[in-house]
C-alpha cells in the first residue's frame, strides 16, 4: 500500500517542483486514487508469484484494463519506486492497433479513431463533414467518459504540490483549519469571511478532480 509522506513537511514534496516532472506529478495524483489502489491490489493478488508466460492472454487483458481506465502502459505498484516517468500512455501514441474504426452510430472507445470518407465528394463537403464528425465524437466521448479533454492549462508545480499535501492531510484526518495553519499560517481568515478556509476547500476539490482523472492533462 502507498505510504503517504508527512504533509506537514514540505521537503517531502520538493522532488516534484522541477519544471519537467509533470508525468511524476500525474503519477502522484493517480497513486493516491483509492479506485486505482483497489485495481492494483486485484491485479497483484492474481499475479503474485506468477510470470507473464503463465497466461499471456490474461496478462494482456489486465494491461489493457489499466491502459484504457488509467492511461498506463501496464500496472504500476503504488508503493516503492517502480514508476519511471514513461509508463503513461502518450496521447501521441500512433500504433495502428490504437485506432478505432468509427461508423454511423458507433460508440467511440478510444482516443484515436479511423473515420471513413467518400473521396468522390467535394473538398468543401468533406471539410464540413469532418468538422461535424469530430465535434460529435468529442462531445459523445466526453459524455461517455472515453475522451478526456486536454484543454486544462498546466499550473505552477507549487500549486500541484499544495493539492497533494492537502490530499495527504485530509487522509491523515486533518481539518481545514489545521491545514491552513500549516500551509498558510499568515493568511487572512476572519470569522465572517473565512478566506483561507475557502481557498483550502477549493484546492481540495481541485485535488480530487486531479486524482480522479485530471492528472491526464499532465501526461
Amino acid at each position: 500500500m502507498f505510504i503517504r509522506p508527512d504533509w506537514r513537511d514540505p521537503e517531502s514534496y520538493n522532488e516534484l517542483l522541477g519544471p519537467y516532472l509533470t508525468s511524476y506529478t500525474a503519477w502522484e495524483f493517480l497513486r493516491r486514487n483509492p479506485d486505482y489502489q483497489k485495481d492494483f491490489d486485484v491485479f497483484d493478488a492474481e499475479w503474485r508469484g506468477k510470470w507473464f508466460d503463465d497466461d499471456p492472454e490474461r496478462f494482456e487483458e489486465c494491461c489493457a484494463l489499466f491502459e484504457a481506465k488509467w492511461g498506463l502502459l501496464h500496472p504500476v505498484n503504488t508503493n516503492g519506486d517502480e514508476f519511471s516517468g514513461e509508463q503513461f500512455l502518450s496521447p501521441e501514441f500512433h500504433s495502428p492497433d490504437r485506432f478505432k474504426p468509427v461508423g454511423p452510430g458507433c460508440r467511440v472507445d478510444g482516443p484515436l479513431v479511423l473515420m471513413p470518407f467518400d473521396l468522390s465528394k467535394s473538398l468543401a463537403w468533406l471539410e464540413f463533414q469532418f468538422a461535424y464528425d469530430v465535434r460529435r465524437l468529442i462531445r459523445e466521448g466526453v459524455e461517455q467518459g472515453t475522451v478526456i479533454p486536454r484543454t486544462k492549462r498546466k499550473l505552477d508545480p507549487r500549486l500541484y504540490v499544495e493539492q497533494l499535501r492537502i490530499l495527504d492531510a485530509m487522509a491523515a484526518g486533518a481539518n481545514v483549519q489545521e491545514i491552513g495553519d500549516v500551509l498558510e499560517p499568515n493568511a487572512a481568515n476572519t470569522p465572517d469571511e473565512r478566506q483561507r478556509d475557502k481557498r483550502i476547500k477549493a484546492a481540495h476539490a481541485a485535488a480530487l478532480k486531479m486524482q480522479g482523472g485530471g492528472y491526464r492533462a499532465l501526461i
